[in-house]
């Protein structure tokens, strides 16, 4: 799974904001307490819907 998170979280740093998002929401989806670290370092995000799929991911 650690490995999964890492590819996936990788994504988060993705030039289109689509991937970025799909890519938070996977991660909540997979709801490992690793991810959250990654997904609070992607809040940052440029675009509003990206941020708000990383705060629920994080919830």
């Amino acid at each position: 799974i650690l490995c999964s998170i890492t590819g996936i979280a990788r994504l988060l740093k993705n030039e289109n904001p689509t991937v970025r998002g799909d890519a938070a929401y996977l991660l909540g989806i997979i709801g490992h307490p690793h991810a959250v670290p990654l997904l609070k370092d992607a809040l940052g995000d440029e675009h509003a819907d990206v941020r708000n799929v990383i705060r629920e991911a994080i919830e």
